[in-house]
């Protein structure tokens, strides 16, 4: 393994929803398989292993804290056994407030190469995040989830006989399924991509 060279991938990325949202998102199976349309498994806690696109990528969690920050290894099934890299997402605020995410995605020690002698690991990985997590999760969220998500969410928040979380929520719900004609693919249900 010596023999082959290894790349970071920076990307940051926002979106008009808090970023506890965000990280739900990017930890509860359901909503996984439902953007990746594949199965996915998650057991979101520290030493917990995630399965997404069938098995095709695999590892485990390494830190979590909801609604900041994710830390984990990577490994696509195709690349030198053994071999995991590792993503870090950060989640802070974005440019416009609380109901607005800035993540910044740190995957490090990405292989070149992988098993088969293929050696455009690097962008495959790079494309992938865009393509799979920020393009088709966060930009047609709702074509994937529809109302079920919405009806679930109501359901939870009316049975937490919090009024104001109860509104509030509302409020962010159906300003988010609101079409944002700057954004072109991107009008969603509430994970909608802002510009940094």
């Amino acid at each position: 393994m010596s023999s082959i060279d290894f790349s970071t991938i920076e990307q940051s990325v926002g979106f008009r929803v808090p970023p506890r949202l965000i990280f739900e998102a990017l930890t509860d199976a359901k909503i996984v398989s439902t953007f990746t349309q594949a199965p996915a498994v998650t057991d979101p806690k520290v030493g917990g292993e995630y399965s997404f696109f069938a098995g095709n990528v695999t590892g485990k969690y390494l830190e979590l804290e909801p609604g900041k920050k994710l830390k984990f290894t990577w490994r696509f099934k195709e690349w030198v056994p053994e071999h995991y890299s590792t993503v870090t997402i950060t989640l802070s605020e974005g440019p416009d407030g609380p109901n607005s995410t800035k993540l910044q995605l740190h995957h490090e020690n990405v292989p070149h190469g992988d098993n088969y002698g293929n050696h455009a690991v690097v962008e495959k990985v790079t494309e992938g995040w865009q393509n799979f997590f920020w393009n088709r999760q966060f930009g047609g969220f709702h074509r994937r989830c529809g109302w079920e998500l919405v009806a679930a969410a109501a359901a939870d928040l009316v049975s937490s006989g919090e009024p104001t979380e109860w509104l509030t929520q509302c409020a962010i719900v159906l300003g988010l399924l609101g079409a944002f004609s700057s954004l072109g693919i991107n009008r969603v249900l509430g994970y909608a991509k802002l510009d940094l």
